[in-house]
């Protein structure tokens, strides 16, 4: 198995396992109150159990765009589905902390139009709150598991 495909396995199943977790679990993740930067993402996914997502996206940190992508999957989703929207993002010291794999929990519905939140994390300690509408037809309370990586690896 591919290195990278390996640690994005692990990324969702730990993913899956908080989601699933019983009382004993550590409290639930939550983002702190002041962002470092902002996102804005577009993309899909296609999900009967277990989803795969894509996106694009660019990420604005002291005032610079950086474009970026998105890799990952889900698990408890169905549907088929696009979506756009944004967030933030905590917790970012450098720029190279922002790539990375995360895990977390998604939540939406739609049929033909609904919303989507997310929170996610990364090994770098980067947490991303987003929201995004949902075009198509989603059901999902899911582990997510994704990979960020820059488009451009010279990054200005």
């Amino acid at each position: 198995m591919h290195p990278p495909t390996r640690s994005l396995l692990a990324v969702l199943m730990l993913a899956g396992s908080a989601a699933t977790a019983g009382s004993d679990s550590p409290p639930p993740m939550v983002a702190p109150t002041v962002a470092d930067g902002s996102m804005t993402i577009s993309g899909g996914v296609v999900a009967l159990g277990v989803g795969y997502e894509w996106a694009r996206g660019t990420l604005v940190y002291h005032g610079r765009a950086y474009p970026f992508w998105i890799r990952g999957i889900s698990v408890m989703d169905l549907g088929a589905a696009k979506f756009t929207g944004g967030g933030e993002v905590f917790n970012l010291k450098s720029l190279s902390d922002f790539e990375g794999n995360y895990a977390g929990t998604t939540v939406g519905s739609a049929v033909a139009h609904g919303a989507s939140l997310a929170l996610i994390k990364n090994e770098n300690g980067v947490t991303i709150r987003a929201r995004s509408t949902v075009s198509g037809v989603r059901l999902n309370f899911s582990g997510t598991g994704i990979r960020i990586r820059f488009s451009n690896p010279t990054r200005g």
